[in-house]
């Protein structure tokens, strides 16, 4: 969840590196930050939103012990993401690493360093979230397959 503290972080990691930087509070209200290279989400429920709007995705919870968040949002909007090395809670990160569909960071400076090689190479972003997207459509209906399971797993138990 986003915290003062750790929007605070972020914005002076981006700072360090030279980037623009915005809070999403801000720009909702003032407008300040707009045009800024990196906006920091400091709200809650509005990632899915945000991510077809974005060139790059910071998945959180992978430098933390608690692990990865969803993977798969922005891969479903074609968002190249990046997350920390903690996402063993998360079949679809250790995937789409393997199809080249996000990358990972072991640490901030090497999160920083990908980040800006994305905002360098618009083909590298491009490829990577080509790659997200075609992990996406391959895994198509698997809502449906598992509620057919249950389905035929609830009725043999009946």
């Amino acid at each position: 969840e986003p915290t003062p503290d750790r929007a605070a972080n972020t914005l002076a990691g981006a700072k360090a590196r030279g980037w623009s930087i915005g809070l999403l509070s801000e720009i909702a209200t003032s407008g300040v930050g707009r045009d800024s290279d990196v906006i920091v989400v400091d709200r809650v429920g509005l990632l899915a939103t945000l991510y077809g709007v974005s060139d790059i995705a910071y998945v959180g919870g992978g430098f933390r012990e608690t692990g990865v968040h969803s993977v798969l949002e922005p891969a479903v909007a074609r968002c190249p993401a990046v997350f920390g090395p903690n996402h063993a809670n998360s079949t679809a990160a250790h995937e789409l690493l393997a199809e080249d569909g996000a990358k990972l960071a072991s640490n901030v400076s090497e999160l920083g360093d990908l980040v800006t090689s994305w905002f360098e190479d618009d083909a590298l972003r491009a490829r990577i979230a080509r790659c997200a997207r075609q992990y996406v459509d391959a895994h198509r209906g698997a809502a449906e397959t598992t509620a057919g399971l249950l389905h035929d797993l609830i009725r043999s138990h009946r």
